[in-house]
C-alpha cells in the first residue's frame, strides 16, 4: 500500500470516527513518506503510528534538532550551555540521526554492489546522484542527505508556525 493510500485510509478513519486528529502531523509525515521513496528509495512507513521505524524516529529527532536550532536563532549563547538537558538531548539526537543516515548509505551500498555497474550508474533518484557525487567525507555527504530530507519535509511545519 503507498503511503498515499494508507494517508487517505487513516483520514477516512478518523472522519468515520468523528475524532479530532493533528492535521500537521498527517501531512508531514505523508510528505515524508513520499519525499522518502521517491528521492532515496526508502518505504519508512510513518504513517502507522504503532510502528517504530527508521523513519518515524528520524522525523521526532529531526524534531528535537530543528526546535533546539530555532531556539539557538533567538539565544546564540545557548549553544555553549553543554551543561544543560536541552543541549545534551540536541547532541543525542543529531548522533541518532546520523546513525540512521548512515544505516540508509550501507544499505544503498550493498544493494548496488548486488547489480550492475550500468544499473548504479543510471539510477537518476537524488540518492544515486548523492552516491556518485565525490564527497571529501561521509559526513557531507550525510549532511546533504538531511538537507533534501529536511527542506522538503518541514516546509509544511515553517508555513504552518
Amino acid at each position: 500500500m503507498t503511503s498515499l493510500v494508507k494517508c487517505q485510509h487513516k483520514l477516512s478513519v478518523y472522519a468515520k470516527a468523528r475524532t479530532t486528529f493533528d492535521l500537521n502531523d498527517v501531512m508531514i509525515r505523508l510528505t515524508f513518506d513520499v519525499i522518502s521513496e521517491s528521492a532515496f528509495g526508502l518505504n519508512w512507513n510513518t504513517q502507522d503510528e504503532d510502528l517504530v521505524s527508521d523513519g518515524t524516529l528520524y522525523l521526532h529527532e529531526t524534531d528535537v534538532r530543528l526546535r533546539e536550532s530555532a531556539r539557538r536563532t533567538f539565544n546564540p549563547f545557548r549553544k555553549y550551555c553543554f551543561w544543560t538537558q536541552d543541549y545534551q538531548r540536541h547532541v543525542l539526537a543529531i548522533e541518532r540521526i546520523v546513525n540512521i543516515m548512515r544505516g540508509v548509505v550501507k544499505e544503498y551500498r550493498a544493494e548496488a554492489s548486488k547489480t550492475d555497474v550500468a544499473a548504479a550508474i543510471s539510477d537518476q533518484s537524488i540518492m544515486g546522484h548523492l552516491m556518485r557525487h565525490a564527497y571529501a567525507d561521509e559526513d557531507r555527504r550525510i549532511a546533504d542527505m538531511n538537507a533534501f530530507l529536511i527542506a522538503g519535509t518541514y516546509m509544511l511545519t515553517l508555513v504552518s508556525v
